[in-house]
Order: C-alpha cells, then structure tokens, then sequence
C-alpha cells in the first residue's frame, strides 16, 4: 500500500497542525476555499474580508508576500473551489495525535474494545480479535497490513495510510440510484439511470477510470508550469547577473571619478560630488528597474509555484470523486496562469550600459589634457580579458572621460589584432551617446586578440586590449590537426613554452611536442615507467602519476626528477592506482582511484588531506579518474564507474553532480578526461561512448562531437584532454595512438 505523501511524512505533528490552521482565524479549517493564488482560508474567513472590501471590490489576499487581488464570483466565497486534501491532513493530524500522545483508542471494527493494532488498508485502530482475524481471513483481508501500536509510533506518518476510507457512494438527486458514472461532456457525477435520460448521447465513464484519465491530464500540465517555472528562474538568475554588471559598472565610474580628480581635488570638489550622485543615480535607476522586474517575476514564480503545489496536492490526496469535481477548474485555471504567464518578460528590462561624462573646467584643462581621456569599458587593468565569438558582430563601449564635442571622435580609430596568424581587422568606431561610443568588430579566427584603440593619433588608456575570440562548441567536430606516433597517450598539459607535454604509457615516457608551421616537433622530456596522469604548476614545476608503481613524482623544467611520494596501500598519503593531477594553488591533488578517493598533498608531496569514499551516492566515488579546478574555486571530478561528474569545494565537500549512463546527448559512459576551457566550458572525454561531451559548469548540457573510429575526427577510448591558451582542444586518442586537435 502507498504510504503517506512526504511533505506530511517530514513536517511532523507540529507543523501537520499547521497546515490545518487557517491563517486568518488561527483555528482549524472550517469548509477552505482556495482563492486564484492558490493560497487557502476558511469561507467564512474569505467572506470577512470581501466584506470588509466592499461588495463587488477586489481584497487583497492575506497570505505573507502575496500581492495578488480578488474579487468573489457572484460575492459568494461558496462559489471557490473546495480543497478536500485538508480533510485528509485533518484526519492524519487526529491519528497522529492519538499516537505521539498514546491516547487510548476504542476499536473501530467491533463493540469497542481497547484498540492494539491498526490495519493501514482498512484505515482503522483495531482491537487483537480483529487484528487476528485480519491476519487468518486472508480470503476477506487481502494484502491487509497489520501494525502494533508501539510499531506505529515508530514509524509515525509513515505508517499512516494514504488514502481516505471510501465513503458510502452518494445518491442521485434525480433517481435516487447509486453515483457510479461520470460524464465528460457535463463535468458532472451520474448514476446509469443518467445515461438513459439526461445524459444519453453524452461521453461518460466509470469514476474510477475517469478519475484516471484526469488525474493524467492533469499530471500532463504540470509539465509547461514545471517548464515555465525553470524558465522564469533562468531569467531571474540573468536579471542578477545584469545587477552585478550594473553594481560593477558604477564602481568602475566612481574610481575613474576619483582618479580624475584627485590632482585637482580643490577645483572639482563640487563637480565631483555632482558627478558621483549622477553615478548613484544612474545605477540606483537601473538596478531599481531591475528590482521591480524581478520582484514581479518572483510573484508569477511564486504563483505557479502555488499552483503546482496544489495540483500535487490534490493528485496525491483526494479522492477519485473530489478530484473529478474539480478537476476542470484546475485545468482551466493551470490554462489561465499559462496564458497569463505569456505576457510576462522573461527578458532583462535594462542593459549593463552605463556611463557617464567627466567634465573639465577651463581652470584645469592645462592638466587634463596630459590625462587619458578615453578608455575601454568597463576594465580596470591590462590584465582584463573581452570575450567575443567567432563571426558574431561584438561590440565594447569606449568612454570620453573628457567634454569633447563628438567631432573630436571623428578621428577615432580601432583595429583587432590576431595574436594566432597576425591578421587584422578594422573595427567600427561610433557614437552611441553623449560620452559614450561601440567599438563594433566581427573576429574571423579564434583565440587570442588585441583591440587597439587610438584617438586623436593617441592610444587610449590600456591599450590594446586583451580580446578572447571563442568558437560556439556546435563547430566542433572535425579535427584541424592531428599528431601521429605516440604510444597510448594518457594525459596532456601545457607549459609556459606552450609546449604540449604528453604521457605515453606505453611508451615508458612523457614527450613535448611544439606546433610549427609544418609539422609538430617532438622530443623526449622524461622516462617514467607507465605514466599516467600530468599537471603542472606556475612555476613550471611538473606532476606525474605512476600508475604502476602507485606514486607521484615531481619533475624540474628540464625533466629531472626532483621528489617522490607514495607507494602501494590504503592509509594517508598511499595510492591504488592513482590516475588523475592538478595543481590548484599551493596544493596537488591526486585521483586515487581504485581507493575511491581524492587525497590533497602540498607541493613537496607531503600529505594534507582526503575526501571521497566509494560508493554512489552523493559525494561517493567509484573510479575517480580526472579532476579540473574552476574559477569559481570549485573542483570538478569525473566519477568514472558512476558515470557522473561530482563537484566539489577545495576541502572536498560535496556540491553538486550532473550526467548518469547512456549514450544519449547530455549522458555520460564512463568519462575519464575533464578541463575547463577558455571559453568556461567543461570538456569531458567519454572512455565508453568514444566522444566528446561539453557541459556549462553548472552541469548544463551543451554539444557532443566524434564517434568510434579510426579516421580524422574518430575516437577510440579518448582519455586525456587539454586546451590551450587560444581554445585549442587537444584529445588524447589513445586507443588510435594519437592526439587530435580541435
């Protein structure tokens, strides 16, 4: 028999005799009424407060953080539909009380006698003859579930039954026959004497079934809400990023205030502080608007939420009669929020554009003029990185931190700068308003650029500009180069040369190999028996796993070796067929994988720490084989045996998990290989489905690309990954003895 819905399971009795308690009287529910936001209140309660309103005029419903107004159809609050699953948490909350306070029960089958047990499927305190009758009557009591007393406070709610006894079946007001049928045509409760008469030519059904086929109706339109409440949730989360872009962009403009000023701080005093109000005005404006939006969006959530929440409420609880009497009003009213919810903007009502225009009075302009008036926005140093994508028209904003006139920009000009083959592009310069002009280009080649910037014959501040060209991942999938002759390369990592180092296990040895014009330049780096495993540090300083020996080396520029540590075991600072490394920091972290277990080591290999155990749960490992840090300070293991990747922070705590088997987009079979790539996507090698598979780091499937095979863009047990500094992916093709890159 199913058991009692969770969320009464987990609430308790405390918190079950809260959801019985209308929030307006604080007393039990007396007939409820659910209003259009889904929230619930007795019906004398909601003709209070439409009273008090006045006839006719909207109230506000009283539920905390709803803002949502009604008015009652025909000033009848009896004309709301009815929430019958309260009857039924009413009847848990009786039960349950009588067992948490071990009150006495009388028998509920025979004469009274002192109940000893309860029979979940009769829903029934029952005294031991009846209980031992259920027990022997199997032919009366099928499948009926007897539990003592003392098992029943135990177990609680969970022990409860979930469904209400079955009521004696209600009689036709026309025929005085039993109610068995229900017609579809008419929504309405009939007896066969109906189908005769009144209901001849109408489409009807036994209840049982048509409570069926409604309750998968309205199962079925939980799916859109479901969708619409994801969607709307994204959109909240871009608002938030939108409101960080303006937080930022203000903090931008308030330091360049500051800088400007500072040298003739007794002049501008009161420019400055113009200035700097302007500044919060513009950006308290914005992020006002921002607000309003989200706070409306978060009322629509909330709503569907509600109505989702009362729609499982009823599928879970009610009876096949009640839900068949209101089931067309709950799909009429899921239709409703649906068509409503078209109407809202899941779009950012403001853009991150903010600037604003430095003014120099002519007391000062002797100075200014030897000041950088123009800069890229929004940057605070050289270091910055603009991100831009392969044929896509991008635009940055530059600002005119001084007064000019906009035909001083006229002789404005920009270039963007390939740093992968040095070709160029000439980019756009145009005012977009008063002080603020698009610097508008379309990249050609991927990776690295710069965005030079001259104004007037004079470079702007930071110029040129870091500018990061990136290839939507759907591109990828045929092969650019491929690097022949290697022994089952395992693992790939770039030095500060950009020289590729690479493992081969079955070549006994770690090989470099550097790009040219024609073909790749290869050379040993050093002889290490069965590598596996490869990451190096800032420094240059290079970290190798021997499988076969269950340890990890440290290795100079050159290739000596500087350190050893580790040997066969279970116990700290012991392997088990260690695979994957990375330098995160001052730490290295190795995958111990056939320990189920990741275990932390500073950088002279001594041992910190460990997190992990097998398993398959979260946070449980099976065949831990890759790790990758984020930027966001996450780590991203690929959980082999469990077909999943696990995120964790540095101390090795649990935080999230995405993939399961299958050879289906978006599943993993095996994966082994995962790097984070320029373009803050994560790649992940599938061993079992010899592919490619790209997530966004939240777990968010993206694209997959290469199948089994041995031609240019196949794979066979592809293993390691690596990216290089202009978005390059290097794939370890060990099965085909070889690395391809795309």
């Amino acid at each position: 028999m199913a058991e009692a819905p969770r969320f009464i399971v987990e609430k308790g009795l405390e918190k079950l005799a809260q959801e019985i308690t209308c929030s307006v009287c604080q007393q039990h529910f007396r007939d409820p009424r659910v209003l259009p936001c889904c929230h619930y209140f007795c019906e004398e309660c909601i003709r209070a407060l439409a009273s008090a309103a006045g006839t006719g005029r909207p109230f506000a419903c009283p539920a905390t953080g709803c803002q949502r107004s009604t008015v009652l159809p025909d000033s009848d609050p009896g004309r709301l539909p009815a929430v019958f699953f309260i009857k039924r948490l009413a009847e848990l909350h009786s039960r349950m009380s009588k067992i948490e306070r071990k009150t006495e029960a009388p028998c509920e089958m025979c004469s009274g006698e002192k109940a000893e047990a309860f029979c979940r499927q009769c829903s029934e305190f029952i005294c031991g003859d009846c209980a031992h009758s259920h027990r022997k009557m199997k032919a009366k009591y099928p499948d009926h579930q007897v539990v003592t007393l003392a098992e029943l406070r135990e177990g609680g709610a969970r022990l409860l039954p979930l469904t209400v006894k079955p009521a004696p079946p209600q009689k036709c007001s026309d025929h005085c026959e039993d109610i068995k049928l229900y017609c579809f045509d008419c929504c309405q409760l009939i007896c066969r004497d109906c189908t005769v008469i009144d209901h001849a030519q109408h489409k009807y059904e036994f209840i049982k079934k048509s409570a069926s086929q409604c309750r998968q109706s309205l199962q079925d339109s939980l799916t859109p809400l479901g969708k619409l409440v994801g969607d709307i949730s994204e959109a909240t989360k871009r608002i938030q990023v939108v409101k960080s872009d303006v937080s930022s962009q203000g903090g931008y403009i308030r330091e360049h205030v500051e800088q400007s000023f500072d040298e003739v701080i007794e002049i501008l005093q009161q420019r400055k502080q113009q200035l700097l109000d302007q500044t919060t005005g513009l950006v308290q404006s914005k992020l006002d608007t921002l607000a309003a939006q989200e706070k409306g969006l978060g009322v629509v959530a909330a709503e569907l939420q509600n109505l989702a929440d009362f729609v499982h409420r009823n599928l879970d609880t009610v009876t096949d009669e009640d839900l068949l009497s209101i089931h067309q009003q709950l799909l009429s009213r899921v239709a409703e929020k649906l068509e409503e919810s078209e109407k809202t903007s899941l779009t950012p009502t403001e853009v991150a554009n903010l600037a604003v225009s430095i003014s120099c009075s002519e007391e000062i302009a002797s100075v200014c003029q030897n000041r950088a008036r123009v800069y890229l926005f929004p940057v605070k140093d050289r270091t910055q990185v603009h991100m831009a994508e392969l044929g896509q028209v991008t635009t940055n904003y530059i600002i005119d931190s001084s007064d000019q006139s906009p035909k001083k920009m006229e002789h404005a000009q920009a270039k963007l700068t390939s740093l992968v083959d040095s070709s160029t592009i000439q980019a756009k310069v145009s005012q977009a308003g008063k002080g603020l002009y698009e610097v508008t280009y379309c990249p050609q080649v991927r990776g690295r650029h710069e965005l030079s910037i001259e104004v007037n014959g004079n470079r702007v501040s930071y110029s040129p500009f870091l500018v990061y060209v990136k290839i939507p991942p759907s591109l990828l999938g045929e092969p650019l180069q491929v690097i022949e002759g290697l022994r089952h390369p395992y693992a790939a990592a770039f030095n500060s040369e950009q020289e590729l180092l690479v493992t081969e296990s079955g070549g006994q040895r770690i090989r470099a190999v550097k790009n040219s014009e024609k073909e790749p330049e290869v050379r040993d780096f050093a002889e290490i028996s069965n590598p596996t495993g490869l990451a190096l540090d800032r420094d240059g300083t290079t970290y190798v796993v021997n499988v076969s020996n269950h340890s990890v080396s440290k290795h100079s520029k050159d290739g000596r070796r500087l350190e050893v540590a580790g040997r066969e075991g279970s116990q700290q600072g012991e392997f088990s067929h260690p695979s994957g490394i990375a330098v995160i920091g001052n730490e290295v972290y190795v995958c111990d994988r056939n320990n189920s277990r990741i275990q932390v080591f500073d950088k002279h290999l001594s041992y910190i720490r460990s997190f992990g155990c097998h398993g398959n749960n979260t946070g449980e490992l099976h065949w831990p084989y890759d790790l990758t840090p984020g930027l966001d300070g996450h780590i991203y293991v690929t959980d082999c045996d469990n077909h999943r990747v696990q995120i964790f922070d540095p101390e090795g705590h649990f935080v999230h998990a995405f993939g399961s088997r299958g050879a289906e987009k978006g599943c993993l079979k095996r994966p082994m290989g995962i790097c984070l790539g320029t373009d803050q996507l994560l790649y992940v090698t599938e061993y079992g489905n010899h592919r490619i598979s790209v997530f966004k780091t939240t777990g968010e499937f993206v694209h997959c690309f290469c199948t089994y095979g041995n031609k240019k863009g196949e794979l066979c047990y592809p293993v390691g990954v690596a990216i290089d500094r202009d978005g390059f992916v290097y794939i370890c093709d060990q099965g085909n003895n070889r690395i391809q890159v795309f």
